[in-house]
């Protein structure tokens, strides 16, 4: 008996990771990634091998873009098969993915590169995700049979190896794993399934050993601080998801440590909004990142550690030395590749690679550079002599050549099949794997291998992945919702972070329809209360617990005992809420405000006062009580602008004794609301001058206390309770609920020492007018200072511009914005109606504070019998050299000749191995084509690869025979306008030019570049004259 494994991509290299199981006629794809360089055709799977067959279910072990980044294609030929992972990789999916579009649209706008997928692809794909938790067994229903098991990788957040059980075969599939815990994650734990036939190992490092990851992460944040005193930036080129939270954290524990000095450091790109997601899946995280996220700490963002807004690249590098943390790891894209652009040509720079390099990227050419085998790399289309300084540090998130071993060596596989590696480090791991005394196989990429099977007893599943319908109706109310997450979630203290697509699969017992999401969504928005919208994450919320959970139960006689919460007087000077756990011999032990030390004594003599009974869930943690006791304080703050110690004292009988039930009720407020009782105990605690207190004599029997007006109460003057540091966090929450409408709102400081608040608006000139009902409410709200910082966001400013004038003129150039007279001066083409005009000027200021000024272009200088006519519309791949031949040599021998006889003519080199072309990027392509077209047809003849030269022209090189093409005379005026599909460039010139000066220098440009030059003056005056000189 065998069963089958196809592997469609990332056997024999890193990258395309997807292989098909098939157990009877149904197939099983784990995975469905892209290869991270070439061209779009040759960056996918072979998914052609899997045509005609059936394709039962999906399994995606990680949300890395080599693991994922095909799937929406692999969904849309096999839409009816659900897609089965953890509930970590679905959140971060869903971002992966979209950054994924964004950079596709990008290249199809700059390369002409049709994009592989679009958002309603992969908007039908996530509505096919199913959870599956990690450490159970799961049978699905579309395999009879088979049963699934995920377990813990390693890796990244939400990485798994998977395990499959059936009748036909058991199989263990790998994933990435590393078996070395990291700072945010939990090593990879061995899988549910033992003695598999098969196991499918990557070997990513198979042919290496690590060094001591603790020595790397000492090494690189000492030598980041060096970097930065000797003057410098330091450029940190990290994976979003993964390499950017750990290295995140290295620096910061290092600064925290004090082992480096204090300094800035940014993060930008993609990394912010993997580190927001990562307060959504605290299960999935180590547990010193997992208690910071429970308790509303911030995990990544410090003092020191800031995000990046695209506004502030420029200023960040004219600005003091920092450390700047950017994706992508490869520099292949992204703002790392932007920043790398500037930095690698200062000699007091340095860029540090910590993550995995493709043979293609950016980053392997700067470490060929830092080995002496070149001195420039190719960014994009620039190549940039490198005099920074480059180094490496191995802070992998795969397992080395021991660790794969000592994986295999636990489970016993009968076979071994390695994939994700090159040649050499398949090779390394096989030898070892075999010395070991293994049966291994080193699969290619397109082989389909059969497996010997013997039948074997199948372990029952303990779940079904897809659950029957529980609830057919849709949730009435918020509350039954809430109620019923939250005894699903085990009745938790501290709030619990859910996702609507989430809660409506749990709601209605399996994956709901859109229509059945929207209606989950409705509800939600109805309790805010219950369910808080979390700003950075479209979709998610914070559950909060049950109101009744806060408030004070009923007792009989009041006494200090367990499940007391009392204001007791630390360490002899503070005054601070303290919840009792446990009460012997005249000594209490407990818990208080997260800032207070944990399980501190407390003596029944620094018992100030009985506040009330909180019943706590059995097993709930110190840190989610801690939690919720910040949580009242904070309610203390904001209520203390509503009831001062004053304003309780103006409604009390100077006759009359009130116990804490008799005041907080004369005050007006609930009885058994414990934030309220704590309020107006604390004031009372603060103020002896204006209350005088009778305390309970024998607390531990009868804590009842009283309180009467002082004598003379109209003359003392207000204390204020001792305030622990404000809490950040419920701040936010806050901010969150009375700002969540702001689209302009960017940004959030709020200061630790005073909780003041620093709200950043794209355009802060409007922001008191369109938003200032929620400003007045969250001010009444917080007790601290709200203010809304000055600076416009000029990109958004920019972008509102363009979307309002773009209809109506041409935009030439760019706007030139003056923002201390609040004024932008744009030159426009074309003749609007007054009124369509006078309209978007209109709702540019209204929506941006800005006045605008139309200044109409100048006319361009035009030769007689000359006027450039566009070109026609080419297509990316026009310019072709020879003839692929059937007896082609290999790609890399293809590659390395390519290289020899072009040497530095070429940008890049890219290699379309399926069609036989070798694919160059000239300069200067349509002139560089003729140049070396002896070279070219030397390529073809020994290769026996046909050469197709990519049309796109380096703005820099038309800059410079822009440049050499004007006369003596004339000046060029940046920055020029490229129309790649027409082969124009309009320049602007200061200067006189006749009309003959004008036919020779596009004559001269069109000779050096084969593209049309298209010239205009800068002032009316020069346009004038060129103008009477042409005819």
């Amino acid at each position: 008996m065998t069963f089958d494994v196809a592997f469609l991509g990332g056997a024999s290299e890193v990258g395309a990771s997807c292989i098909a199981v098939r157990f009877g006629d149904s197939w099983l794809v784990v995975d469905a990634g892209v290869r991270m360089s070439g061209a779009a055709e040759e960056r996918l799977p072979d998914f052609s091998a899997l045509d005609g067959a059936h394709v039962a279910a999906i399994v995606i072990t990680h949300a890395h873009a080599d693991h994922i980044g095909a799937l929406p294609i692999l969904h849309q030929r096999f839409p009816s098969a659900p897609i089965y992972t953890t509930a970590a990789s679905i959140r971060l999916m869903t971002i992966m993915l979209a950054d994924a579009i964004a950079v596709m649209e990008k290249r199809a706008a700059e390369e002409l590169e049709l994009p592989l997928y679009d958002s309603a692809a992969v908007e039908q794909m996530l509505r096919r995700l199913t959870p599956l938790a990690v450490d159970d067994r799961h049978a699905i229903p579309e395999i009879p049979g088979l049963v699934i098991s995920l377990r813990l990788a390693g890796h990244i957040a939400g990485a798994v190896s998977v395990g499959l059980e059936h009748p036909e075969g058991r199989v263990v599939i790998s994933g990435d794993i590393s078996v070395a815990p990291q700072r945010t994650i939990q090593g990879a734990q061995p899988p549910l399934v033992t003695q598999p036939d098969l196991l499918i190992l990557e070997s990513t490092y198979g042919g290496r050993a690590h060094a001591p990851r603790h020595m790397e992460e000492q090494r690189l944040a000492a030598e980041v601080a060096a970097a930065i005193q000797r003057g410098g930036h330091v450029l940190i080129p990290a994976f979003a998801l993964g390499r950017a939270q750990e290295v995140i954290l290295i620096l910061q524990e290092a600064q925290r440590q004090r082992a480096i000095p204090h300094f800035t450091v940014w993060v930008d790109g993609l990394v912010r909004r993997v580190c927001a997601a990562y307060s959504t899946i605290p299960t999935f995280l180590s547990p010193a990142v997992r208690q910071r996220v429970v308790r509303g700490q911030p995990v990544f963002f410090t003092d020191t550690i800031h995000m990046v807004e695209p506004s502030q690249r420029k200023g960040i590098l004219q600005g003091q030395p920092a450390c700047i943390i950017a994706s992508s790891g490869m520099l292949t894209g992204g703002p790392s590749r932007w920043y790398a652009e500037r930095l690698l040509t200062r000699p007091e720079a340095t860029v540090a690679l910590t993550g995995y390099q493709d043979e293609e990227a950016p980053g392997r050419a700067l470490q060929q550079v830092a080995a002496g085998q070149r001195n420039a790399v190719v960014l994009g289309e620039q190549t940039v002599t490198v005099a920074a300084k480059v180094m490496t540090y191995y802070l992998s998130g795969h397992a080395d050549q021991a660790e794969l071993v000592g994986f295999a060596q636990q489970i016993r596989p009968r076979m071994v099949a390695l994939v994700h590696g090159d040649g050499g480090a398949r090779g390394g791991l096989a030898a070892a794997l075999r010395a070991s005394g293994m049966s291994v196989v080193l699969p290619p990429t397109g082989n389909v291998l059969h497996v010997p099977t013997t039948r074997r007893a199948v372990a029952q599943p303990v779940t079904h992945a897809l659950p029957a319908h529980t609830r057919q109706a849709a949730p009435t109310t918020a509350e039954a919702l809430a109620v019923a997450l939250w005894e699903e979630e085990g009745r938790p203290v501290e709030p619990v972070v859910v996702e609507a697509r989430a809660v409506a699969r749990r709601w209605y017992g399996a994956e709901g329809t859109p229509e059945e999401i929207q209606a989950v969504v409705a509800v939600l928005a109805t309790a805010p209360q219950r369910f808080q919208p979390i700003s950075a994450l479209a979709g998610f919320y914070r559950l909060l617990p049950p109101a009744a959970l806060r408030q004070s139960a009923p007792v009989e006689t009041p006494r200090v005992e367990a499940g007391s919460l009392i204001l007791a007087r630390v360490n002899g000077t503070t005054v601070a809420p303290w919840f009792c756990t446990h009460v012997a011999g005249g000594v209490i032990s407990g818990v208080g405000p997260s800032r207070a030390p944990a399980h501190q004594l407390v003596g029944v003599r620094d018992v100030l006062a009985w506040v009330g009974h909180w019943d706590v869930p059995a097993g709930a943690p110190d840190d989610a009580q801690q939690r919720v006791i910040d949580d009242w304080l904070l309610q203390s703050r904001t209520q203390r602008s509503h009831v001062s110690a004053r304003a309780v004292a103006a409604v009390m009988d100077p006759a009359q004794s009130y116990e804490l039930d008799t005041l907080v009720a004369t005050v007006g407020q609930p009885v058994d609301d414990l934030a309220w009782r704590l309020h107006i105990a604390r004031l009372v605690v603060a103020n002896p001058r204006m209350f005088a207190m009778m305390p309970a004599a024998r607390p531990l029997q009868d804590a009842r206390w009283s309180v009467r007006l002082a004598t003379r109460w109209e003359d003392a003057r207000e204390e204020d309770a001792a305030q622990p540091r404000p809490d950040t966090h419920a701040i936010q929450q806050r901010i969150d609920w009375h700002l969540r409408g702001a689209s302009d709102l960017y940004r959030r400081s709020i200061d630790s020492e005073t909780g003041d608040v620093t709200l950043r608006f794209r355009f802060p000139l409007t922001a008191e007018t369109r938003y200032g009902a929620q400003l007045a409410a969250l001010r009444a709200e917080l007790p601290v200072r709200v203010a809304i910082n000055a600076e416009t966001d000029l990109t958004a400013l920019l972008n509102i511009i363009q979307l309002h004038l773009r209809p109506i003129v041409t935009i030439k150039g760019v706007p030139t914005v003056v923002q201390g007279a609040r004024r932008v001066t744009v030159v426009c083409q074309g003749e609007p109606s007054a009124e369509a005009l006078a309209a978007a000027l209109t709702a540019i200021t209204a929506r941006t504070g800005f006045a605008v000024e139309v200044v109409p272009v100048a006319a361009p200088v035009i030769v007689p019998g000359g006027v450039p006519q566009p070109a026609p519309a080419k297509a990316k791949h026009q310019l072709v050299v020879g003839t692929p031949a059937v007896d082609r040599c290999e790609r890399s021998v293809a590659r390395a000749i390519t290289q020899e006889v072009l040497a530095e003519a070429v940008l890049q080199i890219d290699l379309d191995h399926t069609n036989g072309f070798v694919i160059v990027r000239f300069p200067l392509p349509h002139a560089d084509i003729q140049r070396h077209a002896e070279q070219l047809a030397e390529v073809v003849r020994r290769t026996g690869w046909a050469v197709r030269v990519r049309p796109h022209a380096q703005h820099t090189a038309l800059e410079a025979a822009a440049r050499a093409a004007l006369p003596a005379g004339a000046e060029l005026v940046l920055p020029l306008s490229v129309y790649t599909q027409r082969q124009l460039v309009e320049a602007r010139y200061r200067g006189h030019l006749d009309a003959a000066a004008v036919q020779a220098a596009q004559e001269a440009f069109a000779q050096a570049t084969g593209w049309l030059l298209l010239l205009r003056p800068v002032d009316v005056g020069a346009a004038e004259q060129g103008d009477a000189a042409a005819a």
